[in-house]
């Protein structure tokens, strides 16, 4: 509160004739008055109160200036800030993780409520080229392995990846591949750990093998890990074997049983599986709707994150 009464006295007036900046001027001198109340209570009537010792003195104050918490509370939550000086940030990553990943809306169609969706693009992109999502991935995964009672990092991880069809009709990076070549679309790869957080994930067209694709993930993602000593993987990635025995980790290759048909879940890739079917869950998803495999592998990442943060509330300390 003192930081925002400060930066409210030392900030210059804008022109009246700046739109948004009127719009951020009349916002600041309506929050001008709530800052000083609270500023006052926090800071001088809630420490006098606890400084006497008496109980039934800060039970008074506490009851007496709680009511102005509540009207500066009830105006931030009705009056919204204008999208300037960074405020509308989380508005933005509210349309791109909440509302166009898990809807699967178009940039057009994106509601009235967000930000203009020039602007949600153009951060969209800036947010791809830096990997903020992928960063994001790698801290909550160790938060929630931290809360299991694990190393931040794990030695084991699995290897898998799904091929799903394309659904762009512009230019894309869409190729044909998959089981018989008969998919025109991409190759989702991820790296898992024995908890089943996806730990890094990348997207390519169909066309590559599987061991191709999950080869420059796995080069990508070991280095940063550090830690991994095995993996796990179906008898579709035996060609992985010489590049892990190159870095020193073992490869586990799971079969299912002689004589079963059909899809037989084999511990502990089945983890694997289970989080493909999280992550379909998100409409972007349901096929590859991206033009590059740069806006895909960011679409999968944030899809990645959801399912993470939901993790992470569903699981907590």
């Amino acid at each position: 509160w003192s930081s925002l009464r400060r930066a409210l006295s030392s900030s210059p007036q804008p022109a009246v004739a700046d739109n948004e900046a009127a719009a951020v001027a009349s916002y600041l001198i309506r929050l001008q008055p709530y800052l000083g109340q609270v500023e006052r209570v926090l800071m001088e009537e809630w420490p006098a109160a606890l400084g006497t010792g008496d109980l039934d003195e800060v039970q008074a104050t506490v009851e007496r200036t709680m009511p102005v918490l509540v009207r500066a509370r009830d105006f931030l939550a009705i009056e919204a800030p204008p999208p300037m000086f960074g405020v509308a940030a989380p508005r933005m990553r509210g349309a791109i993780d909440g509302y166009i990943a898990r809807t699967g809306c178009q940039w057009r169609y994106l509601p009235a409520c967000y930000p203009p969706w020039e602007a949600v693009w153009q951060q969209w992109r800036r947010w791809r080229a830096s990997g903020v999502w992928a960063t994001a991935m790698e801290r909550i995964a160790e938060m929630i392995r931290t809360r299991h009672g694990r190393t931040a990092t794990p030695s084991m991880v699995m290897i898998d990846g799904q091929t799903v069809r394309g659904g762009r009709a512009g230019p894309t990076f869409h190729e044909k591949g998959g089981r018989g070549g008969r998919t025109n679309g991409a190759k989702r790869s991820v790296v898992i750990d024995i908890l089943g957080l996806p730990l890094a994930v990348s997207v390519e067209s169909a066309r590559p093998h599987d061991v191709s694709a999950d080869r420059r993930l796995l080069d990508a993602t070991l280095p940063a890990l550090g830690t991994v000593k095995a993996g796990v993987a179906d008898r579709g990635y035996r060609g992985l074997g010489k590049m892990t025995a190159k870095k020193g980790i073992r490869l586990d290759i799971k079969a299912p049983p002689k004589g079963t048909a059909g899809f037989t879940p084999i511990a502990p890739l089945y983890r694997v599986e289970h989080a493909f079917a999280r992550l379909g869950r998100w409409r972007r998803l349901s096929r590859c709707y991206e033009g590059s495999a740069e806006s895909a592998r960011a679409r999968l990442e944030v899809a990645a994150l959801g399912y993470l943060f939901a993790r992470s509330r569903a699981e907590p300390a």
